[in-house]
C-alpha cells in the first residue's frame, strides 16, 4: 500500500465526537477516568486525546446532536485504525455500562457497537 493510500486512509480515523445523553458533566468525567480535569483540557484514552465539553448545541429535543454533551476525540500521530477504533469503543462502553446514552459521529461509526 503506497504511503498516500495510508494517509487518506487515517484521515477517516482522525477524530470522533461522541454526543453524550447525560447533563451530569462530573459523573461523565468520572467514568471516563479524567478527574480533575475542566471542560477545557484534554487527556488521553489509549490512542485518542478526549475533550470533555458542554454541547454548544445543546437543544433539549430528541436527535443526539442536541444531548448536553460531548466527548471529542482525536487520534495521535502513532494511532492506528484499530486503535482508535479500540480506544471510541471503551468510552461507549463505559457510558453504556453506566446505563448513559451516547452515539458516535465520525466516518467509522459501523465498526463501532453502539
Amino acid at each position: 500500500m503506497s504511503v498516500q493510500r495510508q494517509v487518506e486512509m487515517n484521515v477517516d480515523y482522525a477524530d470522533c465526537e461522541v454526543y453524550v445523553d447525560s447533563d451530569d458533566y462530573d459523573l461523565v468525567r468520572r467514568l471516563l477516568a479524567v478527574d480533575g480535569l475542566d471542560a477545557e483540557t484534554q487527556d488521553s484514552i489509549g490512542s485518542i486525546e478526549i475533550s470533555i465539553a458542554h454541547n454548544d448545541y445543546e437543544s433539549g429535543g430528541e436527535g443526539f446532536l442536541g444531548w448536553p454533551i460531548v466527548v471529542e476525540c482525536t487520534a495521535n500521530r502513532a494511532a492506528t485504525p484499530q486503535s482508535v477504533v479500540s480506544a471510541v469503543q471503551s468510552i461507549l462502553n463505559a457510558l453504556s455500562k453506566a446505563r448513559i446514552r451516547a452515539l458516535p459521529s465520525c466516518y467509522f461509526e459501523d465498526e463501532l457497537d453502539c
